[in-house]
């Protein structure tokens, strides 16, 4: 892709995009579905192929629902206001103040000194501290938050600068394991609660904790970890710089970065804030104050005069706005896609699909799952289950099988990631370290790919066995 997509390349298929859209927008231009399909493919294109910086795509599709869908457009911007962009915001907050008070620095100096001794244990010590995360922090987007500046900090440590392969397979590594395992952890991803809501809204079925992780944790995380392993190794294996341990511990003084040993007064505050906001995350199930709110106060706090740690007028110079723009352009795209007709179109379209197609046993199972995965190219990954869990009583007796067998085999789909921007914390997670898209997108790809071709047939029998 890196090669192909040179800059002029790029504005070939950016005029040849544009001309179609032109083109097929003009012709059917009284029929809502083909005007809102047109609109969608044109945002995914351009995320796909990055041939505008992400937040210029985000701001073209507020534009054409203005002019196409006005009565949408209010609607679309609510991803301003949705959960996923306050925490994003908490996390370029968090980022900057774990940064600049040497917070991510201590961090990662203890991981780092437990997994330095070969690049395969600091991809396993990534993972691991990844899969930790899942398992007591709720929402993926928070996790993300606080794992990519010890991610960074690990890699820098070892002296890993951001351009090398080792970098990325490090950060990678990390944030892909904490967000590919909350799938099996009913309360760790959006997309288990939209499915767990709606299939209890729907069917009168209450998904619980024990029986949600039997099911998917032995394949969908422990495999998949596995896999993600043996990726990371295969693209991004580069042996560790020259650093010694004493190095490490000192906070790596040959590349610029001493540390003070002894905890500051803004790293103590900023980790009883941190502290504080983890204790919330894991026990928002008694308390059910909103994740984002959390993230949101303890960004505050963190910007104030005396009890904050890092000064409000040089953040507010040096923040990138632009994974904000670009996170509620993402969550703007969901919402558009399902009110504008253009979800139950699908839907009804994959309903006349099955009837004529489906065949039982393996070869049905992996095209369903396949079907279900590829919907998330046009509505991201939550809004898979959203799409699908309403319309499983019209799948059940096509493909012959329970609707509860239905609603337990969608994980499998919505936890197939092909592409970045289908996933809001991955997105957050690039911007944040500064991850090319070329090379997280083969990343996606090849895991997409390892995961059809290995995981969906183990997981037919396992789900066989289990349900």
């Amino acid at each position: 892709m890196k090669v192909f997509l040179n800059v002029q390349n790029k504005n070939i298929i950016l005029f040849i995009l544009l001309i179609l859209f032109g083109s097929l927008t003009f012709i059917y231009e009284h029929n809502s579905i083909v005007v809102s399909l047109m609109i969608v493919l044109l945002c995914v294109s351009l995320w796909v192929f990055g041939l505008v910086p992400a937040y210029v795509t985000s701001l073209v599709l507020f534009c054409l629902v203005f002019y196409f869908k006005p009565d949408l457009f209010s609607k679309t911007l609510s991803g301003f206001s949705s959960s996923g962009f306050w925490l994003a915001f908490s996390g370029i907050v968090w980022g900057k103040a774990i940064n600049q008070t040497g917070l991510s620095t201590k961090i990662s100096s203890v991981v780092t000194l437990v997994f330095s001794r070969r690049y395969s244990s600091v991809i396993i010590g990534s993972i691991l501290l990844g899969a930790a995360l899942a398992f007591i922090m709720p929402s993926a987007m928070g996790r993300v938050m606080l794992l990519v500046p010890i991610l960074t900090g690990i890699a820098t440590h070892l002296g890993f600068a951001k351009s090398n392969r080792g970098y990325y397979g490090i950060v990678l590594a990390g944030v892909f394991a904490t967000y590919l395992l909350g799938f099996t952890i009913l309360p760790s991803n959006l997309s288990n609660m939209v499915l767990s809501s709606l299939s209890s809204h729907f069917y009168h079925l209450d998904l619980n904790y024990a029986q949600y992780i039997l099911v998917h944790f032995p394949v969908l995380g422990g495999l998949k970890l596995l896999l993600l392993f043996v990726l990371t190794m295969f693209m991004f294996h580069q042996p560790i710089p020259n650093v010694t341990r004493d190095d490490i511990y000192n906070g790596n003084e040959k590349l610029g970065q001493p540390t003070n040993r002894h905890f500051t007064a803004k790293e103590i505050k900023l980790s009883l804030y941190l502290l504080v906001a983890l204790l919330l995350w894991c026990t928002d199930s008694y308390h059910h104050i909103p994740a984002s709110f959390v993230g949101m106060t303890i960004s505050v706090i963190c910007l104030l005069p005396v009890i904050g740690v890092i000064d409000s007028n040089q953040f507010i110079k040096e923040v990138n706005v632009a994974p904000l723009f670009y996170i509620a352009g993402i969550v703007g795209l969901g919402i558009f896609v399902n009110d504008s007709g253009l979800g139950q179109f699908i839907a009804h379209s994959l309903i006349d699909f099955l009837r004529s197609q489906y065949q039982p046993g393996i070869h049905g199972f992996l095209v369903l799952n396949s079907l279900f995965a590829a919907i998330g190219l046009i509505t991201t990954v939550p809004g898979i289950p959203a799409l699908v869990s309403p319309s499983l009583g019209l799948v059940s007796p096509i493909v012959n099988e329970s609707t509860a067998h239905l609603i337990m085999m969608q994980p499998i789909s919505f936890s197939t990631l092909i592409l970045p921007y289908q996933a809001p914390p991955v997105v957050v997670a690039m911007q944040l370290s500064g991850l090319k898209l070329g090379k997280v997108t083969k990343y996606c790809l090849l895991m997409a790919a390892m995961t059809c071709v290995i995981l969906y047939p183990i997981d037919y029998y396992w789900l066989q066995y289990v349900l």
